[in-house]
C-alpha cells in the first residue's frame, strides 16, 4: 500500500483554506481522506473530505442500443481486468440471433449482470435491482474494488420514454459545519465522457434529465 502526503492551498469562492491531504492507495481502488481548515470572516472551521474510487478502463458503446454491454464490460473488467471479453462478446452471448451474430439491441439490467459476471469469467457474480443504491451502497462497492452500472430512465408525462446506462466510479463526501454534500462522479460509455455531480442531482435527473432508477454491482459488495 502506497501513503503519502501533501499540503496544498486552494480558494473557492473567495474563502481561502488549506488542504491537509492523506491519501491510501491499492491497485484496484483509492479511499482518500481530507482534512481541511477553512477560513471564512477571520473564523476558522473545519471540514472533512472523503474520497473512494476505482480505477477503470473507459468503453465507449460500439452501437448506439449498446450502454449495457459497454458498462458491462467496464465493470466486468473492475473484477477481472484481464478478461479479453468485449461488448461484442456479451452482445454474441446474449442476444445473437441466426442472421446477425451482433444485433444492435438494447439489454434489460439483468443481461448486463450476466454479460459483466461472463466478462469477469465469473471471478464475481453480478446482480442487478429495479431500485437504487443510497450513497453510502455505492462508496462501499467501491471500496471493495468494485464499480457500479446505474442505469437511468427519460420521462415524458409520467412515461418512460427511454433509458441509459453509466459506470459510477468514485464518491465524494464532504462535511462542513451543519452542510454535508454527496459527489458521484461516472464515465457515459455514449461518448466516453467523465462528469461529476452531486448524488441527488444524479437520482433525480437534474443534472443530465436522466433518473437513476436501476443498479447493477458485485453480489456482497454493498453491504
Amino acid at each position: 500500500m502506497a501513503f503519502r502526503k501533501r499540503l496544498q492551498y486552494y480558494k473557492l469562492r473567495r474563502r481561502s483554506y488549506v488542504i491537509l491531504q492523506t491519501e491510501f492507495k491499492t491497485n484496484s481502488y483509492n479511499v482518500r481522506g481530507d482534512f481541511l481548515s477553512v477560513a471564512v470572516n477571520g473564523h476558522t472551521a473545519k471540514a472533512i473530505s472523503s474520497t473512494t474510487s476505482v480505477s477503470i478502463t473507459g468503453v465507449q458503446q460500439a452501437r448506439d442500443q449498446w450502454c449495457w454491454a459497454a458498462c458491462a464490460e467496464i465493470i466486468g473488467k473492475t473484477v477481472f481486468s484481464g478478461s479479453t471479453r468485449t461488448q461484442f462478446d456479451v452482445v454474441n452471448l446474449l442476444k445473437r440471433t441466426n442472421e446477425n451474430p451482433w444485433p444492435n439491441v438494447a439489454g434489460s439490467p439483468s443481461e448486463e449482470a450476466e454479460g459483466a459476471s461472463y466478462v469477469a469469467f465469473y471471478n464475481k457474480y453480478f446482480t442487478s435491482e429495479h431500485e437504487t443504491l443510497n450513497f453510502s451502497e455505492i462508496t462501499y462497492s467501491l471500496a471493495k474494488g468494485y464499480a457500479v452500472s446505474t442505469p437511468g430512465g427519460y420521462y415524458e408525462a409520467g412515461e418512460r420514454v427511454g433509458g441509459h446506462a453509466v459506470v459510477v466510479y468514485m464518491t465524494q463526501f464532504i462535511e462542513y459545519g451543519a452542510q454535508t454534500t454527496y459527489r458521484v462522479t461516472y464515465y457515459d460509455p455514449w461518448d466516453g465522457t467523465m462528469h461529476t455531480c452531486s448524488y441527488e442531482e444524479f437520482c433525480d435527473g437534474t443534472y443530465n434529465s436522466r433518473i437513476y432508477v436501476q443498479s447493477i454491482y458485485v453480489v456482497g459488495s454493498i453491504q
